[in-house]
């Protein structure tokens, strides 16, 4: 039988555990050997005592007993934690006892001294140190762990103990801003953040500029970054009011990222906008509006008069005629008291030539530009759906679609001269 060591219990050879619901203390016995006299239960220690691991007594009268001060253990990355380890010779033999701790605070866990000589009867305590370094691979957490001491005369013979040591949290996040000035029509900085502490940690990134000029776009507001992992945000930048020509023009902008009741890092970026064409003179600007819209409304015209399909010119095409040649289908034919000018096809770019031209009237060329994208879109439908129907296209309509080009061009022109 087993004697328990700590209430005197007598178990069954095998036993596992102390069968007192009392006690519990776990047991261990190897050999088939039996005590030849009872052993008389151990005193009534105060709180805290208490072998918590298994205890060997065999042949040569060798036992242990271990207590461990501290079973829950408080320490921040890069600090130190102690607790005191005593151990007890229950044998009959001097004995000398190695120390060590198992789990996962063990890289990080000294013992002092490792190991201790102890006569019959006899206890002596020695320190663990718990030293958890300041790295992202040592998380935050309550880590458990398990104190052994065991015998050199019997290496059957341990006892342990179990604790915990839980490691605290630290926050340690780097921003880095790539690349610091943009060049060109628009922009977009690189944000990158890098987390050395040891949890996940909530990045707000915010942008803003004092002019209040740019139009700005964070890809990711808020992102999470992991221990020891890090992140790329992407933070898009653009002229509210862009310019076709001018000299380049710099906008500055600030990216902000927090990270809760930490300060906010702040970071400051530039954007030198570039304009599509070089500086022009005001000058040239008008005269060249001028000259393009005048020129692209005469070809708008002229065009209209011209062959739009084989046969067919532009001011001749009737809605009817173009609807059967195309489409294949019947439709009611006009009056024959109006004129065939005024319910043909050309009639509509004619009509809005005349719409270009009086945009010169205005310093904005909106009525041009309007009444221009108007006539592409017109002549694009129906090159469009003659194409599709197998059908080539007349000279004439070649012609339109020029001045409807160039008109347009005109209209943008007041547009950057306003600039």
């Amino acid at each position: 039988m087993i004697i328990c060591r700590e209430c005197g219990h007598r178990n069954p050879t095998g036993t596992t555990f102390c069968e007192n619901r009392s006690c519990g203390a776990f047991l261990e016995w190897s050999g088939d050997v039996q005590a030849t006299q009872p052993i008389p239960p151990a005193p009534v220690r105060g709180p805290g005592w208490g072998a918590s691991g298994p205890r060997q007594v065999g042949p040569g009268q060798v036992g242990l007993t271990v207590r461990l001060a501290d079973h829950e253990l408080l320490v921040e990355p890069g600090g130190t934690v102690a607790s005191e380890v005593t151990v007890r010779n229950v044998g009959e033999v001097v004995d000398r006892y190695a120390v060590q701790v198992l789990g996962d605070a063990a890289p990080w866990t000294t013992v002092d001294p490792p190991s201790i000589n102890l006569v019959p009867a006899a206890e002596g305590t020695v320190q663990v140190l718990f030293t958890p370094p300041r790295r992202p691979d040592v998380a935050a957490g309550v880590r458990s762990f398990r104190l052994v001491a065991s015998s050199s005369e019997d290496h059957q013979a341990t006892a342990f103990a179990d604790g915990t040591v839980n490691v605290g949290p630290y926050r340690e996040v780097s921003s880095e801003l790539s690349p610091q000035v943009v060049e060109g029509r628009h922009g977009t900085f690189e944000v990158g953040l890098v987390n050395r502490g040891n949890v996940p940690v909530d990045v707000a990134i915010e942008a803003a500029d004092a002019q209040q000029a740019l139009v700005l776009r964070v890809a990711q507001p808020q992102v999470s970054v992991p221990p020891g992992g890090g992140a790329r945000v992407a933070v898009q930048a653009r002229p509210r009011n862009g310019s076709l020509s001018g000299q380049p023009r710099h906008f500055p902008l600030r990216i902000v990222t927090r990270t809760g009741s930490d300060a906010p890092t702040a970071m400051d970026a530039r954007l030198v906008y570039k304009p599509l064409l070089p500086p022009i003179g005001r000058g040239w600007l008008v005269v060249a509006r001028i000259l393009l819209t005048i020129l692209g409304a005469l070809l708008m015209v002229l065009g209209s008069f011209g062959e739009w399909l084989p046969g067919a010119n532009g001011t001749d095409l009737t809605y009817e005629n173009y609807v059967e040649s195309v489409f294949r289908t019947e439709t009611p034919p006009p009056p024959e008291a109006v004129d065939s000018l005024f319910v043909s096809v050309g009639l509509v770019p004619i009509v809005l030539a005349v719409f270009v031209l009086l945009g010169l009237a205005s310093r904005t060329g909106l009525l041009t530009r309007l009444a221009a994208g108007f006539a592409l879109l017109v002549v694009g439908v129906f090159t469009f759906t003659v194409a599709n129907a197998g059908m080539s296209v007349g000279s004439g309509l070649v012609v339109v679609l020029v001045g409807t080009v160039l008109a347009l061009i005109g209209g943008i022109c007041a547009m950057a001269g306003k600039r």
